[in-house]
């Protein structure tokens, strides 16, 4: 499976330290992710909680890259009519700090699925939206090797 492959990836590149912190804690992390991926429906939350969800981005991390990885599927009482909101509602579902998993799962959904699977409703509060759009086909262009249309 794709998700599960990004998933271990994901593990083999993962380390960060700190003070007092065990050196491969984060990695363990996401090797806990990548185990929780191969389950599929067959996961408590108590087990993703394991991930991390707290204040901190790193500790947020990986329950957010979980949060996108499983809701490219269909989740048990989560319903979304696309899979970057199903990504939002699984996130804030974990509870913890669900403001930043969920930005960051969110980012991360929207940068997969791309502006189609972002709702309007959504997209019309988002502070920057031009100039993000603009920064992605300029991005795009480079990767591709094409001129974006003058603007």
């Amino acid at each position: 499976m794709l998700i599960i492959s990004k998933a271990n990836r994901a593990v083999r590149i993962g380390r960060i330290l700190e003070k007092g912190q065990i050196e491969f804690e984060y990695t363990d992390r996401l090797s806990h992710l990548a185990s929780l991926m191969e389950r599929g429906d067959h996961v408590s939350t108590d087990e993703v909680e394991k991930l991390w969800n707290d204040i901190s981005a790193h500790r947020s991390v990986p329950t957010a890259i979980y949060s996108f990885l499983r809701a490219s599927n269909s989740i048990p009482n989560i319903e979304a009519e696309t899979a970057f909101m199903r990504t939002i509602h699984y996130a804030i579902s974990l509870g913890g700090d669900t403001d930043t998993i969920a930005s960051m799962a969110g980012s991360i959904a929207g940068a997969f699925y791309g502006i189609a699977e972002i709702p309007e409703s959504l997209q019309r509060h988002c502070e920057g939206l031009a100039e993000a759009i603009q920064q992605a086909d300029q991005l795009h262009s480079l990767a591709t090797n094409t001129h974006p249309p003058p603007s």
